[in-house]
């Protein structure tokens, strides 16, 4: 069995790559090459009463916990008003979105196993959505992402 040999990583705060995606700084703290295609967190600033709408991952699942602000999160039939604190678990394959529900910038560490979104992160800050939303479900649908 070859299995790759893993190397610690220390990330300060506010270091790590920064994309903006649709608005909103995500900033990459753990990638794939880091955890070997383990895991992948980054931190996600969201302006209030900004958010995602339904989606599915069929790739892999994610998590949620939120550091600054409230969140409401919609997973399959339930909905929970996430605060700092809390934590939201959301199985591939299940529908969920969130949202800012807060008067103020919220703040989730969001971390998704298997690794690899920062690459659908990177891809998706460079869509142009002034042109229309084809290329951006183009985008969504490679990495295994669709809307509900």
């Amino acid at each position: 069995m070859n299995e790759m040999l893993l190397k610690s990583k220390y990330v300060k705060a506010e270091e790590g790559e920064t994309v903006m995606v649709v608005g909103t700084p995500v900033r990459f703290i753990l990638e794939s090459k880091d955890s070997g295609g383990q895991i992948s967190i980054w931190e996600n600033r969201v302006p209030v009463g900004m958010g995602v709408p339904p989606h599915t991952h069929a790739h892999d699942d994610e998590i949620f916990f939120v550091q600054r602000g409230s969140f409401e999160v919609q997973v399959g039939e339930a909905t929970y008003l996430a605060n700092p604190g809390d934590l939201v678990f959301m199985p591939r394959n299940v529908p969920h979105s969130y949202r800012n529900a807060g008067d103020i910038e919220a703040v989730i560490l969001a971390m998704a196993t298997p690794a690899g979104k920062e690459e659908f992160f990177r891809e998706f800050s460079r869509v142009d959505l002034s042109a229309g939303m084809d290329e951006a479900v183009e985008v969504a649908g490679r990495h295994g992402i669709a809307s509900v």
